[in-house]
């Protein structure tokens, strides 16, 4: 006798939607060029209106919704598992089931990156899916450890978010896929960035343990599900993971909302003692804060879904989160839909607005591309499918 799925829960679901909004916003940098780099990899720039939606994206949504996106994906991976552990099926049996799942989505995660956007995350969620497969039967406390094992790789992310304004060929001003006249060429430069993201993951990515151990860790204790046990957690949770993570981003965004706090490099000294581009105090003070912007953002990433599945609890907000639900219910055909829609837009070989928007309008761009694929999720809830890619992964990758 077959086992009926279980239901879908509306938490983490709605948390995923809200998710892909904090991605097409944060994605923006990848695209946007014309001007030196300052923190956070963002533009440098004088128009006021730019510069608030750096400040509102530092506070809000950098550093804060990705990791919500890894951490709600390594959640639903501890929950596959604990559906087959239940259902009675051996252990190898689970772990090759949910191996294969990885490798679809690592296959599909390799040809968003190679056709449409070289910063894929699918692809590296999976790769480190691989090794969580392995982690999540054992107990809790090697979940736990796993997760202070990517601390380290948060630190370096959080120390390059700081300082990347401060040292000229750090990182290209623009990234050669989009400034490449044709998509013939866009794809050879997503093929080589690609292949380096491939061969450095394991070191680059370490950072996603932290937040994809966690979500395992959840799902292994049913934390965003039993509420009647961990309900007085989540709240403490949701109240001091959103407090850490806008106090956490406030030195950072100020350094956004101060441009000539961050010389360019090769400028005089700046409006700091001894902050001149290049200075060791210049590095030390910014990455730390940078580091401070990162660590404290999978704490907020962790006060969202803990927040959405007490909202998700209640009745009244229950019914305001079921477009978000809808969302997350597709997300993998949402993101991937983020990127179909940008990638033209923004590159040269398209539209070519990468070279001609500020943050402001991409931000405005970035919000009506997240309605459209809500209005698409809302669309395909009402009719009862599921998203196309949804679709291909449940045929290929079923556990």
């Amino acid at each position: 006798m077959t086992t009926p799925p279980a239901p879908r829960l509306i938490g983490p679901d709605a948390a995923r939607g809200l998710a892909l909004l904090g991605i097409v916003i944060a994605n923006t940098v990848h695209y946007l060029s014309g001007s030196d780099q300052t923190v956070l990899f963002k533009q440098r720039t004088t128009v006021p209106w730019d510069r608030a939606a750096d400040v509102l994206a530092a506070v809000l949504v950098d550093n804060r919704l990705l990791p919500l996106f890894a951490l709600l994906f390594g959640w639903g991976l501890g929950v596959l598992w604990r559906r087959s552990h239940d259902r009675g099926d051996r252990a190898p049996l689970t772990r090759l089931l949910l191996w294969r799942r990885c490798l679809v989505l690592l296959g599909i995660g390799l040809l968003h990156g190679l056709l449409l956007f070289s910063g894929d995350i699918v692809h590296a969620y999976a790769l480190f899916g691989l090794l969580l497969v392995l982690l999540i039967p054992r107990h809790p406390v090697v979940l736990g450890l796993t997760s202070l094992v990517g601390v380290l790789g948060l630190v370096a992310w959080g120390w390059f978010d700081g300082t990347s304004g401060l040292v000229s060929g750090l990182v290209p001003p623009v990234v050669p896929e989009v400034v490449a006249p044709t998509y013939g060429q866009s794809l050879l430069q997503r093929g080589q960035a690609l292949g380096w993201s491939l061969l450095t993951a394991p070191l680059a990515d370490i950072g996603l343990l932290t937040p994809l151990a966690l979500g395992a860790l959840a799902a292994r204790v049913r934390f965003l599900e039993d509420l009647a046990r961990w309900r007085p957690w989540l709240r403490r949770l949701a109240l001091w993971g959103l407090v850490a993570s806008v106090l956490g981003a406030l030195p950072l965004a100020a350094i956004l909302a101060v441009p000539s706090l961050v010389p360019a490099p090769g400028a005089a000294p700046g409006a700091m003692p001894g902050t001149g581009a290049g200075s060791p105090l210049a590095e030390i003070v910014l990455g730390l804060l940078g580091v401070l912007h990162q660590v404290t953002g999978v704490a907020g990433a962790a006060g969202i879904a803990a927040l959405c599945a007490l909202l998700a609890d209640r009745p009244a907000s229950r019914r305001a989160l079921q477009p978000l639900a809808a969302l997350g219910r597709i997300s993998l055909t949402a993101y991937v839909a983020q990127s179909l829609i940008a990638a033209p837009l923004y590159s040269a070989w398209g539209l070519g607005l990468g070279g001609t928007v500020g943050s402001a309008t991409a931000t405005v761009i970035s919000l009506g591309i997240w309605l459209l694929t809500l209005a698409l999720a809302v669309l395909l809830a009402r009719t009862g499918r599921r998203g196309p890619l949804e679709m291909v992964l449940r045929r290929l990758g079923r556990v």
